[in-house]
């Protein structure tokens, strides 16, 4: 019971109005239902009940034997690479056996432990599929759904896995909700991009979440009072709450608080007039902690900058406050008497509310809260140290909340963080390098690598537009020579080719050659953008130079066959193409997981678009099998490119049109240069052929040139 000068409070509210919409939710994760949506986003203003509403529907949906992975985003981990999903999947599979082989998938890729070679590491392909099937696994029994609460505060990467699991998990028991902010208000591109590919299911719904309806509102008033409420106490609260569930509860708060109502025979009437209420949304929330002593207040705002605390950070909080230990732990009870602070499955405890949290946080003081933020940042670097595993993500936020431009141990300990994640959370990754660069003098030496790095991360994520201009900035900011610019520049090349900026890699090659610092991979890219340009006599001299130079690894001679082949069938010589593909076949077997379903995908790709059938279908099978354990990816465009162009060759159109759709989507993805012109050329002969000059006319535009192997499987 909460305790105040007025009548008592429930502690805990019953589920009051919201049943239609609760019942939709339901039958979503039922399945059960003809015509039943399959993913449903519930969109509404903070506070209006989302979580409530998904709380509801997810334990009826538990207590039918269901499989749910519930993911409970927030500000905090969606700082950190699948933050909050890793946390459903283990909470999930703790009850649930069906989620186990999904959560132990999850957490050896974001531990990147594979027990082998760093090569072998699984993919993001690999937990995409995993993923999926488990859920695919899962629903072969009882429906399976996803639950995603805030999906706008969802991480970079657990937004790609959803995106891309989701798409494979059509046609089975498996649904989807997810809820999120009202429409209107700005989303994260990457939130937005997935809630527009949701859009385009031809069986999802929104559910748009309004306020409460007179009648359900008084309801929920009555409820918390444990006694029906006066029509005058339920139209001011309604009025002036909005109808938002949220503030109606801390303005019944306040009125029991504040000795404002009284519970007589009638129920719960005002004392006095209406009039004598003063309060908005922002001052109910606020209400709660009026009445706290300056310790408790004090407390609370340590909480707000660290979001949530264990028992066990407590020394931490004294530390801060420079209250004793009795003090801290007198406060901490006052704070969560009150609800302030309330427990999480995890152990940990957070303040109620965002709306609190912002509150509390702005409360501090610019000053405070940065003084606060390096005093974290200290102590967590200290027990790192001492040789405690520490989240480097969480030190790097605190780290760049506290620090001041020209700070280069900050940006170190930040591009420390990037570092650690570039594998599991490229683009989150890129981010902190940005934030690490923000730190650093102009003329600081530390720009080269953290760009360098940030260059490496984006191509790793799938963007290399964006990695153009943070790889001309590295090279601008190295010295000439070096492992780590040779590197750069290998890899600004292949992000110029693949966005068909073929002039520009092919400068850039050159410039390298001609500081004495190419790699055996940039030299075979270069050969075959000299070859592209129909220069035989330079292209050949090219091959040859490339052939000449020593490869550091079976990856580097996957690479460097994959572009050698390319350049000698562009001037012609097939044989020596074809050679180039079978010591590329080779070189995979002794390659990483990575790089030999790169080199299979090329070679299938490769010998399809000269007209080898026979062998592109041989090859694509052994491509297949590749994916098959593997997970598709990227990778996987190149071989459903190339299973397009063998079905055109071979006469059975309708088998490449009905697959050219899905191809088309996953060449966008891969952000090719080469291979979409390629399909829509072999789009616009089948249409052709067959009469459809309408259609054909349509696909009729300029190609764009270049197209790096790299992203063309």
């Amino acid at each position: 019971m909460v305790v105040g000068a007025g009548p008592p409070l429930r502690a805990e509210t019953q589920f009051v109005g919201r049943h239609a919409e609760a019942a939709l939710i339901a039958v979503t994760l039922d399945q059960s239902s003809p015509g039943a949506p399959t993913a449903l986003v519930v969109r509404g203003e903070p506070g209006i009940g989302k979580t409530r509403l998904l709380d509801q529907a997810v334990g009826l949906a538990l207590t039918k034997g269901h499989h749910v992975v519930w993911a409970r985003a927030n500000a905090l981990e969606a700082r950190v690479p699948f933050g909050a999903l890793s946390v459903a999947l283990e909470r999930a599979s703790r009850d649930d056996p069906a989620f186990v082989p999904g959560a132990e998938a999850m957490r050896t890729y974001i531990s990147g432990s594979t027990g082998g070679h760093e090569s072998d590491r699984l993919s993001f392909a690999q937990m995409c599929d995993v993923f999926a099937r488990t859920l695919i696994d899962a629903g072969e029994s009882d429906p399976a759904c996803v639950v995603v609460d805030d999906i706008h505060l969802l991480d970079y990467e657990s937004l790609a896995l959803l995106g891309v699991a989701l798409g494979r998990v059509a046609g089975h028991n498996v649904s989807f909700v997810c809820s999120t902010r009202s429409p209107g208000r700005d989303l994260d591109s990457h939130a937005a991009e997935l809630l527009a590919r949701l859009a385009e299911w031809p069986d999802v719904e929104e559910l748009d979440l309004g306020p409460l309806a007179d009648d359900q509102g008084r309801e929920l008033l009555g409820d918390v009072f444990g006694s029906p409420v006066s029509e005058a106490v339920a139209d001011e609260v309604t009025r002036r709450s909005g109808g938002n569930p949220l503030f109606m509860l801390e303005m019944a708060r306040s009125l029991s608080e504040l000795d404002l109502v009284d519970a007589g025979v009638g129920g719960v009437a005002f004392r006095d007039r209406p009039g004598a209420l003063h309060l908005t949304r922002h001052t109910a929330i606020l209400q709660r902690l009026f009445p706290l002593s300056p310790e408790c207040r004090h407390v609370a705002q340590i909480v707000a900058v660290l979001h949530r605390i264990r028992l066990t950070d407590l020394d931490l909080v004294a530390e801060l406050t420079l209250l004793d230990p009795a003090t801290i732990a007198g406060a901490f009870d006052e704070l969560e008497r009150r609800g302030i602070v309330v427990a999480g499955g995890d152990g940990a405890w957070a303040l109620f509310h965002q709306f609190v949290a912002d509150a509390l946080y702005d409360d501090i003081g610019p000053a405070e809260r940065r003084r606060v933020h390096r005093r974290v940042a200290e102590h967590l670097l200290a027990r790192r140290a001492a040789g405690q595993t520490i989240d480097l993500t969480r030190v790097a936020w605190h780290v760049s909340e506290s620090a001041d431009v020209g700070d280069v141990e900050a940006a170190r300990v930040i591009g420390e963080a990037a570092h650690a994640i570039r594998n599991a959370g490229p683009l989150s990754a890129a981010d902190l390098c940005q934030t690490a660069l923000s730190l650093l003098p102009a003329d600081s030496q530390a720009r080269g690598d953290l760009l360098a790095l940030r260059t490496r991360c984006l191509i790793l994520a799938g963007r290399p537009r964006d990695a153009v201009d943070s790889g001309r900035a590295a090279l601008d900011a190295m010295p000439i020579g070096g492992d780590e610019r040779t590197r750069t520049a290998t890899a600004l090349v292949g992000a110029l080719y693949d966005t068909g900026r073929v002039a520009e890699a092919r400068a850039l090659a050159e410039r390298s050659v001609a500081e004495g610092t190419p790699s055996a991979f940039l030299m075979a890219t270069r050969a075959q953008m000299i070859a592209a340009e129909g220069d035989v006599g330079p292209a050949r001299a090219a091959i040859a130079e490339a052939l000449a130079m020593p490869r550091r690894s079976p990856g580097e001679e996957v690479l460097v066959r994959s572009f050698l082949a390319g350049a000698a069938m562009l001037v012609g010589d097939m044989n020596a193409g074809v050679a180039h593909l079978d010591a590329l076949r080779r070189a995979t077997d002794e390659a990483g997981a990575n790089l030999r379903v790169y080199g299979l995908a090329r070679r299938s790709w490769s010998l399809a678009v000269v007209g080898f059938v026979t062998a592109a279908t041989a090859a694509l099978d052994e491509t297949d099998t590749a994916l098959g354990a593997f997970g598709r990816g990227t990778y996987s465009a190149g071989a459903h490119a190339a299973r397009i162009v063998i079905d055109w060759m071979r006469g059975d159109w309708d088998n490449a049109l009905a697959a050219l759709g899905d191809a088309r989507r996953e060449v966008e993805i891969a952000d090719n240069a080469i291979m979409g012109p390629t399909l829509r050329n072999v789009e616009i002969d089948i249409r052709t052929a067959r009469g459809e000059m309408r259609e054909a006319l349509a696909l009729v535009k300029p190609a764009i040139a270049g197209g790096s192997a790299t992203r063309s499987t």
